[in-house]
C-alpha cells in the first residue's frame, strides 16, 4: 500500500482512498484540510483474550500511500520573503537551503538486512539486500502488503526518508491442472506478466506503458538453473490524482519456479532517480530452510507508515531498527495473521518447532502523559499477583528507554509467560511482546536476549 505523494510546490498532496470512498485531493491550507481514513480498527491484531480486549477509538489503518514524489517524506518547505538588496535594488531571492539543512532529524544506522517469504512450512525464498532498504510497516495490515499473495514491500530509502526504489516480493500458487509442473509455471508467470496491471493498482499505483512483456530468462538460485522468466522495463506511476511534479518509476519484473515447489516466486522493483536496480536486489537471491533463514541474527529495519492519529496533515515517515536474535523468522503462522500488526516473527529451534514469538503493535500516544503512564496502562491488564515488577531499559538512541515487564500470555495458551516493552516513537506508544513457549529457564535466559535487542534498538522520525 503505497501511492501517497507530497507535493514539493506545496501545491497539493495526494490523499489516499478510504474504505469506501474515492480518492480525494485536498487544498494545503484550506480551512477543510482533512485526511480520508481508513475505518477505525482494533490494532491489537488478532482476537484478544477476553482480559485483554478493547476499543482503539480514533485508530485508522496506514493510509494506501508511500510518499514517492520528488522526495518521499518531503514537507512543503515556504521560502522565506526575498530581502531588498542593500544598494536599493530588486529584492534577492533567499538561498534555498541545502539537503543537509533540511529536517532529516536524528541520524539512524543503515546496514545491509535480508528479508524472506515462505514458500511453504519448510522452505523460504530470502533476499540478502544492501543497505537503504526498510520493510514497509505495518507488516500485516487490513490493506494490501504485498503485490500478489504472500509477500513483503520494502522500500529503498535515502537518508531524507525519500523512497527511489520500491522493491515487492511475493510467492502465489501454482495455476489448476493436471499437467506437468514446469508447463503450470509457464503458464503462471504468463499470466501474471498478463494481470500486472491489476496487481499494481492493488497496491494503487498503475503502469502506463502498455502491456508487460516477458520472456524466458537465465537464472541460477543456490548455483542451480530455475526456469525463469524476466519482464522488459516497463512504466508505473501512481493511480489517484495528486498535485506536484509528475512522479514516474520504471519497473522490472523477475519470475522463476522454485524447483519441486507448487508456488512460483516473484521479485519486482520500481526504480527513479538515485534509486537501484533489479539486478543489485537479486545479487543474493536463494533459498533456505526457513529455519536456517537467519542462523546468526539480522538487523530488521521497519519503515512505519501508520498514519497520525493526533494530527491528521501530517504523513509521518517513522524508522525503527534493530538486532534480531538468531532463529526469529517471518513464517506462514505470520502471514496468516489478521488485523494490524507493525511486526511479527516467530524463533524455530533446530527441528523447526516455534519455541518464542516477538509482536510488535503500536496504538496513538497521549503526549499530554508521561511513557510511564503507558507502562501502567499495559501492566493495568493484569492482576497484580500475575505481573512481574516493571524495569527501566535503556535503547540505543540518547536518553530513550522502554519500561519492561512480565506477564501471561493468554493468547498462547495457559501458563505461557511474556515481556512486554513499552516505549514512545513519535505520536505512537510501541509495545513489543516476547512471547517464550517453555519453562522459567528458557523464560529468564530470554528476558535477558530481549533485553539485548532493546539495547540495539534506534528509532527517528523523518517527518
Amino acid at each position: 500500500a503505497h501511492g501517497r505523494l507530497r507535493a514539493a510546490d506545496g501545491a497539493r498532496s495526494y490523499v489516499p482512498r478510504a474504505a469506501n470512498g474515492p480518492t480525494v485531493p485536498v487544498e494545503r491550507g484550506s480551512p477543510s484540510t482533512r485526511r480520508v481514513r481508513h475505518a477505525s480498527m482494533d490494532t491489537m491484531g488478532a482476537p484478544l483474550p477476553s482480559d485483554r480486549r478493547r476499543r482503539a477509538p480514533g485508530l485508522a489503518s496506514l493510509a494506501r500511500g508511500i510518499v514517492v514524489g520528488t522526495t518521499l517524506g518531503l514537507a512543503v518547505v515556504l521560502s522565506p520573503v526575498p530581502s531588498a538588496d542593500a544598494k536599493g535594488g530588486p529584492p534577492r531571492p533567499a538561498p534555498r537551503p541545502s539537503v543537509k539543512e533540511e529536517p532529516i532529524n536524528a541520524p539512524i544506522r543503515d546496514v545491509p538486512t535480508t528479508v524472506s517469504v515462505p514458500l511453504d512450512a519448510e522452505t523460504s525464498l530470502v533476499l540478502g539486500l544492501p543497505e537503504r532498504f526498510w520493510v514497509q510497516a505495518p507488516r500485516i495490515n487490513t490493506v494490501p502488503t504485498s503485490l500478489d499473495g504472500d509477500g513483503v514491500i520494502v522500500q529503498y530509502i535515502n537518508f531524507r526518508g525519500g523512497s527511489v526504489s520500491m522493491l515487492y516480493a511475493g510467492v502465489v500458487p501454482l495455476s489448476a491442472g493436471d499437467g506437468p509442473r514446469e508447463q503450470r509455471a509457464s503458464d503462471t508467470a504468463l499470466d501474471f506478466a498478463a494481470t500486472l496491471g491489476d496487481k499494481y493498482q492493488r497496491v494503487d499505483w498503475s503502469i502506463f506503458s502498455g502491456p508487460v512483456a516477458v520472456a524466458p530468462a537465465p537464472l541460477k538460485v543456490d548455483g542451480v538453473k530455475v526456469a525463469a522468466w524476466r519482464s522488459k522495463k516497463y512504466s508505473t506511476r501512481p493511480a489517484a490524482a495528486y498535485g506536484g511534479p509528475t512522479s514516474v518509476f520504471t519497473g522490472e519484473l523477475l519470475m522463476f519456479h522454485p524447483p519441486g515447489s507448487d508456488k512460483l516466486a516473484y521479485v519486482a522493483l520500481d526504480f527513479k532517480g538515485g534509486g537501484t536496480t533489479l539486478d543489485k536486489a537479486i545479487e543474493h537471491l536463494s533459498l533456505k530452510k526457513t529455519r536456517e533463514v537467519n542462523p546468526k541474527g539480522r538487523r530488521v529495519q521497519l519503515l512505519d507508515l501508520k498514519e497520525s492519529a493526533n494530527d491528521p496533515s501530517r504523513f509521518p515517515v517513522r524508522l525503527v531498527a534493530f538486532d534480531m536474535p538468531a532463529g526469529f523468522v517471518v513464517t506462514p503462522d505470520v502471514l496468516k495473521l489478521t488485523g494490524e500488526w507493525v511486526y511479527v516473527e516467530d524463533r524455530l529451534d533446530a527441528t523447526g518447532r516455534r519455541d518464542a514469538v516477538l509482536r510488535i503493535q503500536q496504538r496513538p500516544a497521549d503526549g499530554t502523559k508521561p511513557l510511564t503512564q503507558d507502562r501502567d496502562d499495559e501492566r493495568a491488564f493484569y492482576r497484580e499477583e500475575e505481573r512481574g515488577p516493571a524495569s527501566e531499559v535503556p535503547l540505543a538512541v540518547k536518553g530513550a528507554t522502554a519500561w519492561l515487564f512480565e506477564h501471561p500470555s493468554p493468547r498462547d495458551g495457559a501458563g505461557t509467560r511474556a515481556l512486554t516493552a513499552v516505549l514512545r516513537l513519535d505520536d505512537m506508544t510501541l509495545l513489543l511482546t516476547w512471547t517464550t513457549f517453555g519453562d522459567a529457564a528458557a523464560l529468564a535466559r530470554d528476558r535477558a536476549t530481549f533485553t539485548a535487542l532493546l539495547a540495539s534498538l534506534e528509532h527517528t522520525v523523518r517527518w
